[in-house]
């Protein structure tokens, strides 16, 4: 196993934020509720492009690996490496609010 798929293999599920189903009373609440389903949405859709970045990287790496260009292949993993980091960083970040606002948002991961 080469140390890319090894990385990428570290983080098998994506992370994303639902705001859970409650009754709205009135236009401010109904209002607040938009904005937070939007922000998540946002958020949701950092996160994927992410995962999408850290896929292509992963493609690139494999290739390199067969044309063995050293060099090119090492700036790909370090790449590789940030973003497995930023990853793990939206991944906490994501479970610290989904602790302080159980209330309102829901933490699955596919």
């Amino acid at each position: 196993m080469t140390v890319a798929k090894q990385q990428t293999d570290e983080i098998l599920s994506r992370p994303i934020l639902e705001l859970k189903d409650f009754s709205i009373s009135d236009p401010e609440t109904e209002r607040i509720y938009n904005i937070t389903r939007e922000a998540i949405e946002r958020f949701n859709a950092y996160v994927e492009d992410f995962f999408q970045t850290r896929y292509i990287i992963t493609e690139q790496i494999e290739a390199l690996n067969h044309l063995n260009d050293r060099e090119k292949l090492e700036e790909h993993t370090e790449s590789l490496e940030q973003v497995v980091m930023r990853i793990d960083e939206i991944r906490t970040a994501m479970e610290e609010l989904a602790l302080q606002m159980g209330s309102f948002v829901n933490l699955r991961f596919e």
